[in-house]
């Protein structure tokens, strides 16, 4: 599968994830004429067991937040020096590897300046050998993370965020280390003044402290 190809699957996944969740937000109760989306970029130190000396990734997302407490949304990550496949027998040497992982976010304490959160991220990266007689590499992606969100809200309503973060990647018996600077962009609602008094406190999901 081409480089083009890629990008356009996952960014096809996400923007049909991303619609349905749009629709969940359409009933009575709540109608949304934009959600709340969040961007953010990632760099992260992973030290595999079975692998000598680290792995370097760095990676930007984008994503939605589909309530006060959860985020959902799509990573592409740059991988320096990957680790071996786990589920392969073997796998040659890799210089480099990307590929798109989705994120799911719990926020503990969305409406504070400092909130406990976990992540836990799924996905895959490729990468080409430098030996041409080896085909491609795929290696899955499955890693859990929990850390601190600093947060502040700014006067238009947006949120800026750094969060460090701890993690495991288990199928390469990898701990590792995170650091994740974003920023919120508040959604809107349709609905009239009371709605929208509803949807300003929905807004502020992971909205912190002024």
């Amino acid at each position: 599968m081409s480089v083009a190809s890629t990008l356009l699957l996952t960014a096809a996944l996400f923007t049909a994830s991303a619609a349905e969740v749009d629709g969940a937000h359409t009933d009575e109760d709540e109608s949304w004429s934009s959600i709340p989306i969040y961007l953010q970029a990632r760099g992260g130190l992973a030290v595999p067991a079975r692998s000598n000396g680290d792995v370097v990734s760095a990676g930007l997302s984008v994503g939605i937040l589909t309530s006060d407490t959860q985020a959902f949304g799509m990573r592409f990550i740059y991988m320096h020096s990957p680790p071996e496949n786990p589920l392969a027998n073997k796998t040659p040497p890799l210089p480099y590897a990307w590929g798109p992982v989705v994120d799911w976010t719990y926020t503990a304490q969305p409406d504070k300046r400092a909130s406990i959160f976990t992540t836990v991220s799924a996905g895959y990266v490729y990468g080409v050998p430098e030996d041409e007689k080896f085909d491609n590499v795929i290696l899955p992606i499955l890693e859990g993370g929990i850390g601190l969100r600093f947060s502040r809200r700014m006067e238009d309503g947006r949120v800026l965020y750094v969060a460090p973060e701890l993690g495991l990647v288990p199928g390469a018996v990898a701990p590792m280390s995170a650091l994740n600077v974003g920023m919120i962009l508040p959604g809107s609602s349709k609905k009239s003044n009371s709605s929208a008094s509803r949807a300003s406190g929905s807004d502020s999901a992971w909205g912190g402290a002024q």
